[in-house]
C-alpha cells in the first residue's frame, strides 16, 4: 500500500498549494476555479476549440450551486451578455464544471482517472467513438493532471435555457435524487444507457485506456484499502445522521465483500471472477445525472446524461442497480418489482447486437452482483469517506441508504458473494443458471 500512501501524500501537497493560489490558471489563461472567470476568459475558452465564430463576451456573472452535497466538482452557473456583432445564436447561460478543493474528491480522482475521463469524454472520445447517448455540448475542456483540476464548460440545460434554444416552454424536472423516482421513469433511463452497453460489449479496454477495468490495477490498488478503512467509519456516520444503528447482518455481509474484494478485482481472475461479457459503464448513474428536456407540445423530449467522472470497464447491470438503487424510492426495490424492468433492460441489448448467447438469468444474475457491491461501494465511500457540509447532502445519502438497505433485503448477499468467488460458476465462461435460484433463496439468508 506504499503507492497509495505516496499517491494520499502527493495529492494532499499539491491541495495546499492550490489552496494558497500556487497554481493559478493553467495554459494559455485557461481558468481552474470561479475566481478565474471573467470576459475575457470566457471569450479565450468559448473560441479555443474552433466552436463558434466571430464572439466576444461582454460581461458575465457566475453563481456557484450545488456545494456541499459530497460531490466530485464544484458547479457554477455563468450568464452572460455579448458584444456588438457576437453571433446571435450564442447562448446566454452555460455551466462551469471544476475540480473542488477538497482531498477525498482529488484522492479518488488521482486513483481512478476521474477527471482525466470526464475531460476526455468531452474532449476526444464520446464523439470519436460514436456512443450512443445524448449529453451535454461542451465548449471547453481542460485537465491538469499534476494538480489534479479539471476544467469545462457545458450547455446549460436548465428549463430557461433549453426554452431559449429550442423556441418552447420546458417542463420542470422530475423529482430529484433525495426526493425519488418511479420505476417508469428509471425504466426510460436505463434503456438509454443500454445501447451505449450494447455499443461496447465485449470492446478491448485498450480502445479507451483513460478508463479503468474494475478488474485491474486502479482499483486493485487502492479500493480494498479506501472500503476497508471507511466501513468502521460508515456505521458510525450512519447513526450520526440517521440516528439509528447500521444493520448488523448487511454490515457482516460487507465486511466479508471488503475481505475478498482482492480477489475479484485482480485481473487475473478475470476469466472466472464475474464472467465474461464486460463493457463500458457509466458508474455513477442514477436520477441527478439525468436530465429530461422535454416541452409540453411533446416536440422535444431529450434525455441527457451527465457526469462522466466515475466511468469503468465493468458489467452493464451495475449501472442498472445503481440506478434503481439509488434514484427510486424503498418501496420499488423488491425483486418482483424490478424484474419487468431487467427483462427490457436486457432485450434492449439484444435488439442492439449483444449476442443472443447472453441469458436474461446471466443478466440477473449480473444485477444481484451489482446490487450488493453498489451497496457496499456507496456505504464505504459515500457514507464512511464523503464529507457532506450541510443538510442537503445529509438528506440525500439518507434516502439512498434506506433504498439500498431495502434493495438488499431482496437477494441472499451471503450465496451472491461466494458466487462471485467461485470458479464454477463461470465454468469455461459459462453461467451456471443453478447458481441464481441460491442468491435469490432468502430462506437461507444469514440470521434466519
Amino acid at each position: 500500500m506504499a503507492g497509495l500512501l505516496f499517491k494520499a501524500i502527493d495529492v494532499g501537497f499539491r491541495l495546499q498549494l492550490d489552496k494558497h493560489g500556487w497554481y493559478g490558471k493553467g495554459k494559455d489563461g485557461a481558468p481552474f476555479e470561479i475566481s478565474h472567470v471573467d470576459a475575457q476568459t470566457m471569450t479565450q475558452c468559448l473560441l479555443s476549440e474552433g466552436h463558434i465564430d466571430p464572439l466576444e463576451v461582454d460581461t458575465v456573472v457566475v453563481t456557484p450551486f450545488g456545494e456541499g452535497v459530497g460531490m466530485m466538482s464544484t458547479m457554477a452557473k455563468a450568464e452572460v451578455t455579448y458584444k456588438e456583432g457576437t453571433n446571435k445564436q450564442m447562448p446566454t447561460s452555460f455551466i462551469w464544471k471544476f475540480a473542488p478543493k477538497d482531498f477525498t474528491s482529488r484522492l479518488l480522482s488521482r486513483l481512478w482517472n476521474c477527471y482525466a475521463i470526464e475531460s476526455g469524454w468531452y474532449g476526444n472520445f464520446a464523439e470519436e467513438h460514436k456512443i450512443p447517448i445524448t449529453y451535454p455540448k461542451c465548449y471547453f475542456s481542460t485537465h491538469d493532471p499534476g494538480a489534479e483540476r479539471v476544467s469545462m464548460l457545458l450547455e446549460d440545460l436548465g428549463p430557461e435555457a433549453q426554452a431559449a434554444k429550442h423556441g418552447k416552454a420546458i417542463k420542470p424536472q422530475p423529482n430529484d435524487q433525495t426526493t425519488g423516482i418511479g420505476l417508469d421513469l428509471a425504466k426510460q433511463y436505463c434503456l438509454e444507457i443500454a445501447k451505449m452497453h450494447a455499443h461496447f460489449w465485449n470492446k478491448d479496454p485498450s480502445s479507451i485506456p483513460v478508463v479503468p477495468p474494475i478488474q485491474g490495477k486502479e482499483y486493485l490498488n487502492s479500493l480494498p484499502k479506501v472500503m476497508g478503512d471507511n466501513l468502521p467509519k460508515m456505521r458510525k456516520n450512519y447513526k450520526t445522521m440517521t440516528g439509528s444503528d447500521f444493520d448488523k447482518s448487511l454490515y457482516d455481509d460487507m465486511a466479508l465483500f471488503v475481505k475478498h474484494l482482492p480477489t475479484i478485482l485482480d485481473p487475473q481472475n478475470s476469466d472466472w471472477c464475474l464472467g465474461p461479457n464486460r463493457t463500458l459503464t457509466h458508474g455513477d448513474f442514477r436520477r441527478d445525472n439525468v436530465m429530461h428536456v422535454a416541452s409540453e407540445d411533446g416536440e422535444v423530449d431529450d434525455l441527457y446524461i451527465l457526469d462522466f467522472q466515475m466511468m469503468k470497464w465493468a458489467k452493464g447491470e451495475y449501472d442498472i442497480a445503481y440506478c434503481i438503487g439509488t434514484s427510486c424510492g424503498a418501496e420499488f426495490q423488491t425483486m418482483e418489482q424490478v424484474t419487468p424492468l431487467l427483462r427490457e433492460y436486457h432485450a434492449c441489448l439484444l435488439k442492439n447486437g449483444v449476442p443472443s448467447s447472453y441469458t436474461f438469468e446471466e443478466c440477473l444474475f449480473h444485477y444481484c452482483c451489482g446490487m450488493f457491491m453498489t451497496t457496499s461501494l456507496i456505504a464505504c465511500v459515500a457514507v464512511g469517506g464523503l464529507d457532506f457540509k450541510n443538510e442537503t447532502g445529509a438528506s440525500l445519502v439518507k434516502a439512498v441508504m434506506s433504498r439500498f438497505i431495502a434493495q438488499s433485503q431482496s437477494i441472499n448477499a451471503r450465496k451472491v458473494l461466494g458466487a462471485m468467488v467461485d470458479p464454477n460458476t463461470f465454468k469455461d465462461g459459462i453461467f451456471d443458471k443453478t447458481v441464481l435460484a441460491s442468491c435469490l433463496d432468502l430462506s437461507e439468508k444469514a440470521g434466519n
